[in-house]
């Protein structure tokens, strides 16, 4: 009888015991599984999504600055020196070619009409003089000597004259009132081209002469990128190709067309210098030597890839969470290890095997976290 009893007792502990390991095993079975409520799916905002196939760009990265064509920027001096009398234009304004920006005065102005009209008279009485010189001299009354000797004189003297005349009229002072004996006592200065005013130095009163750059006048629609190539990456660019860019400040992106490939390295920056000419059918208002984040648009890939923000990182390494389970009342995932690659435009690239179901696209740091 007691063994019977023992034998029994022996019997229902093993089948305790072998209870226990399959409750145990279960657990563990269960225990990679992330489970949520319903409410709190909605709650925070989460969303599913698969890992579909997008088109990945391929770019080579670069540092660029916007910059005029040659003829987009003049920087503009007094061409007589003076003091600035009035000035008619202000920092960013707009202006048209040939508008006033700065008024000149002072004595070199007038000194200047002076010599002009002492040259017209010297002129006029050395042409007169050799005319009738070239008359005697056709009638063999003068010798050649006398001849050259007043041909020299009339040259010498209609050289200093036209430069003269070039440089007043140069100043848009009328020739013909200055001859008549109407002087003027201040000149205008004004813009060479169309454009914006991108630097003014100007002030009442100071003196200002060729040295000086009194206006910077830019041109918006002659502005360009000049972008610092690598020497590693010039292989890969071709003319045409598309650049995307966008100013530190600016979350807009823009578009160039590349439109020089250079040849020859740099030898302060070592890199080679490229340009590319804006796209103006989107709204920019560059600024010169404003710098731009670019991309040079080399080539494109179809990859499989997700939202950056499902993918979770944690030891150097990358986890999704798969939808394992969704009930009435709860949602089940499970932590499953991917690997990725390239980011772009808030994708990420899954390469290797990956699950095939739901994902949690959105939220997942919240969870794993």
């Amino acid at each position: 009888m007691n063994n019977i009893v023992r034998c029994f007792t022996y019997t229902f502990l093993i089948t305790m015991i072998l209870s226990c390991v399959k409750d145990s095993k279960s657990v563990e079975e269960t225990s990679d599984l992330i489970t949520i409520t319903n409410e709190q799916f909605a709650g925070e905002g989460m969303q599913l999504g698969k890992i579909e196939s997008q088109v990945f760009k391929l770019f080579v990265k670069c540092n660029a600055t916007v910059v005029p064509l040659p003829g987009g920027l003049a920087r503009i001096s007094a061409p007589v020196s003076g003091p600035v009398k009035a000035i008619l234009v202000q920092q960013g304004q707009s202006v048209a070619k040939n508008q006033i920006l700065l008024e000149v005065n002072g004595n070199e102005i007038i000194e200047i009409q002076k010599e002009y009209v002492d040259a017209a008279a010297q002129f006029n009485r050395l042409k007169n003089n050799y005319e009738r010189v070239k008359l005697l001299y056709a009638e063999k009354v003068i010798t050649e000597k006398e001849f050259i000797n007043a041909e020299s004189d009339f040259l010498s003297a209609q050289a200093n004259y036209i430069s003269l005349r070039l440089r007043v009229e140069t100043l848009g002072l009328s020739v013909s009132n200055i001859e008549n004996g109407s002087f003027y006592t201040s000149y205008f200065i004004k813009s060479p081209i169309d454009g914006n005013i991108s630097r003014m130095s100007a002030h009442l009163g100071s003196y200002v002469n060729q040295e000086t750059t009194l206006v910077e006048v830019a041109d918006p629609k002659s502005f360009q990128l000049e972008l610092s190539v690598y020497p590693g990456d010039i292989a890969k660019l071709a003319k045409g190709q598309s650049v995307m860019f966008r100013p530190v400040d600016d979350l807009c992106e823009y578009q160039a067309y590349l439109s020089s490939v250079g040849v020859s390295v740099d030898e302060n920056s070592k890199s080679i210098l490229c340009y590319a000419s804006i796209n103006t059918n989107k709204s920019f208002n560059p600024v010169a030597n404003q710098y731009v984040e670019s991309e040079i648009i080399i080539g494109s890939d179809t990859v499989l890839a997700l939202p950056s923000d499902a993918v979770v990182k944690s030891e150097n390494k990358s986890y999704v969470l798969s939808l394992q389970n969704k009930t009435d009342i709860n949602i089940a995932f499970k932590q499953v290890e991917v690997k990725t690659n390239r980011q772009l435009n808030g994708l990420i690239e899954i390469i290797g095997d990956a699950p095939t179901g739901d994902i949690l696209i959105k939220g997942a740091y919240n969870i794993v976290h």
